[in-house]
């Protein structure tokens, strides 16, 4: 049965989406079965992995496979379903790594989920309905990574309460530290909210916090810029940071929702609780990578040459990647002694 995570923060632009496709590459080039479904309706992950395009043209050619409006359609709206007996066909984007395409029209489902949520009886079979037909392909897969909009949505609310564990990405800034500060609210509302489908058939066990995956961590350029006031500002906010998510974990642990640094630290060995990994500012190699609809970590020697930065310094950046999220799949497949 698969471990589900996602990745959620309520601030935008901190590389959700970067990171989904990041480690669901390297579980699956590891030998895990990974399913990564785009639970945000702009799509990123879906065009950063196969293509919007491809996913149209599929869709005119009667050839599309799935996306997660269709996935999901008879057991939110099931009037509006043809056909009751259709199996699911996920994206093969590489082997061992599958896709739930993403669409926009499921957002028009988010008022549906809201209302079930909020306790209108003629839907209140949806909660219950998503979370078995989740659990329907979670026996097919080692992991199953959702990548969730920024948005404090009921469909959002629903997928993190149906999820395992859950890793926050973030940026440096103030932003980011606020949206940190807010969660415990949050996530307590969330399961508040959801408790009462328990008897129903719901999810009793609460997801579990992870920590923060600290990204785009570039306090300087040169090492002459080591002791610059802007470097100094950076670490800065990088400690509050590092504080707040401890904190955090700590609020959340006090109604079992987040690992205890025990756990934390036999998954993630010599990381300081609660911070899984800090990913340097990915510069050029995420403009190729999005081009050539390809991880980072999957940016060989030749697409770099290709690209004009087959470099010494090029080719160090990315083999460093390559091993900070071989790190933090290997402390996800430890997670798997717990589940087990």
């Amino acid at each position: 049965m698969a471990i589900i995570i996602t990745l959620f923060n309520h601030k935008g632009g901190v590389g959700k989406t970067t990171l989904t496709y990041n480690l669901g590459y390297t579980l699956a080039k590891l030998g895990q079965k990974v399913l990564m479904i785009d639970a945000d309706p702009q799509c990123n992950l879906t065009e950063f992995s196969i293509g919007i395009e491809k996913l149209e043209q599929d869709i005119i050619s009667g050839v599309i496979k799935y996306t997660i409006y269709d996935f999901f359609l008879h057991d939110i709206r099931p009037s509006q379903q043809k056909n009751n007996d259709i199996h699911p066909e996920f994206y093969s984007v590489q082997n061992n790594l599958d896709l739930l395409a993403g669409s926009i029209d499921f957002a028009e489902m988010d008022s549906d989920i809201g209302l079930a949520i909020s306790g209108l009886q003629a839907l209140r079979y949806i909660p219950v309905a998503v979370y078995r037909k989740l659990q329907s392909v979670a026996k097919n897969y080692d992991y199953i990574f959702v990548d969730l909009s920024p948005a404090l949505s009921p469909t959002n609310q629903l997928f993190l309460k149906m999820s395992d564990y859950f890793i926050t990405p973030v940026f440096p800034g103030i932003f980011c530290l606020q949206a940190l500060k807010n969660l415990e609210k949050i996530f307590k509302k969330w399961n508040r909210d959801l408790s009462s489908f328990e008897l129903e058939g719901f999810k009793t066990v609460l997801p579990k916090y992870l920590g923060m995956v600290f990204q785009n961590y570039r306090p300087y350029t040169r090492n002459d810029e080591k002791d610059t006031k802007s470097a100094k500002r950076f670490n800065e906010d990088k400690e509050r940071l590092n504080q707040e998510v401890i904190n955090l974990a700590s609020k959340l642990s006090g109604f079992d929702m987040a690992v205890d640094e025990t756990e934390f630290k036999r998954l993630f060995e010599g990381k300081i609780p609660y911070t899984i990994a800090e990913i340097p500012d990915y510069n050029q190699l995420k403009m190729i990578a999005e081009d050539s609809k390809l991880p980072v970590i999957a940016l060989d020697n030749k697409i770099l040459n290709k690209n004009g930065i087959s470099t010494p310094q090029y080719i160090e950046k990315r083999d460093e990647f390559i091993t900070t999220h071989d790190n933090i799949a290997n402390g996800l497949i430890k997670l798997k002694t717990v589940a087990n």
